[in-house]
C-alpha cells in the first residue's frame, strides 16, 4: 500500500501519441530533484483542460445561472460564467451504489466537468479505463484507489490524477466518502453517468449492460 505524499515516476503513459504524467497522489508537498511539487489548486485544471480554440460551444444547460453578462456581445464561440448552489444542483444519479451529481458538463464549460461524489462503504466502480483524465480530491472519509495494481490509501485532503488510458479503480471506506472528481476537455463522464443511472442502476450490476454503455461513451471495464 503505498501512503499519500507518494508520486509515482516508474511509469510512461503515453496519450495521443506523448508522454503523459504519471498518476500521482499528493496531500502535502513532495520533495523532489531540483526543487518542490505541489498539488496544483482546482481553479487551476480548468485553465490546463481549456478546449482549443475555434471550438463550437452551446449553451449552459438549464439548471446552470450565469453569474454576471460578458461585457462583449455573445457568440457561439463563447461560454458563459457558471454558478450552482446545492439548491439547484441537478439530481444525484445513482451509479454502481454511488450517487454523482454534476457540477458541470461539458456544454457548461465547454470543456472540462465537475462532479460531487457520494459513496458509502464498499461502493466504487471495477477497474476500467476511458479516453479523458479524471482527477480526485477528497473532501472526507477514506477511499482506497488502484492503479495498475497499485493501491493509493487517500483520506481528506488527497488528490489523485489519472492520465486517459490509465487502468484504475476504487472502494470507498468506512463511513463512505465525499470527493469532487474533474475530468479533462475529451470526458464524456456525465453521459456515461446518466446512462447507468438510467439504464443499469440496479445491484448487483447488470456487466454487460455495463460493458456496453461503457463502449458507448469512450469506457472500457476489466482491462
Amino acid at each position: 500500500m503505498v501512503e499519500v505524499g507518494t508520486v509515482f515516476r516508474n511509469r510512461n503513459i503515453f496519450v495521443h501519441g506523448r508522454r503523459a504524467a504519471p498518476p500521482r497522489i499528493l496531500s502535502d508537498p513532495t520533495p523532489i530533484e531540483g526543487g518542490v511539487e505541489f498539488a496544483l489548486p482546482l481553479w487551476m485544471l480548468g485553465v490546463m483542460t481549456a478546449p482549443a480554440p475555434g471550438r463550437i460551444r452551446p449553451r449552459n444547460p438549464p439548471h446552470a445561472a450565469p453569474l454576471c453578462r460578458n461585457t462583449i456581445e455573445e457568440t457561439d464561440m463563447e461560454s458563459q460564467p457558471l454558478f450552482v448552489t446545492p439548491q439547484t444542483y441537478a439530481r444525484a444519479l445513482n451509479v454502481l451504489g454511488e450517487k454523482i451529481t454534476v457540477l458541470a458538463d461539458r456544454a457548461a464549460t465547454q470543456g472540462y466537468e465537475v462532479f460531487l461524489q457520494q459513496g458509502p462503504e464498499g461502493s466504487g466502480p471495477p477497474p476500467h479505463t476511458h479516453e479523458w483524465d479524471e482527477s480526485f480530491y477528497v473532501f472526507a472519509g477514506h477511499v482506497e484507489f488502484n492503479c495498475n495494481g497499485t493501491t493509493l490509501a487517500a483520506t481528506a485532503g488527497a488528490f489523485v490524477h489519472f492520465p486517459a488510458g490509465t487502468v484504475h479503480s476504487f472502494r470507498c471506506g468506512p463511513g463512505g466518502v465525499e470527493m469532487l472528481s474533474i475530468t479533462s476537455h475529451t470526458s464524456q463522464a456525465a453521459n456515461l453517468f446518466t446512462a447507468i443511472d438510467h439504464e443499469a442502476s440496479s445491484m448487483p450490476p447488470d456487466v454487460p449492460k455495463l460493458v456496453e454503455i461503457g463502449t458507448r461513451y469512450g469506457a472500457r471495464l476489466g482491462v
